[in-house]
């Protein structure tokens, strides 16, 4: 998990310019399926956004929720 999501927030969610920080990362299991929530700041200079995601796995599959 700390892996996928910090690849994830650092491939996919920031900009080249930006500097990721992640922040709590959690892990649960509903109906078969996992979800990690986490959450992270991106910050580059002059703009810096903070946000809350939650991924979700199962059957082999992702999908991505903000």
């Amino acid at each position: 998990m700390d892996e996928a999501i910090f690849n994830l927030v650092t491939e996919v969610y920031a900009a080249p310019n930006q500097i990721p920080t992640i922040y709590e990362m959690q892990e649960r299991t509903v109906d078969g399926r996992n979800y990690w929530t986490f959450e992270y700041d991106l910050e580059a200079p002059g703009y810096g956004v903070s946000a809350f995601a939650t991924v979700a796995i199962g059957n082999g599959t992702r999908s991505w929720g903000f």
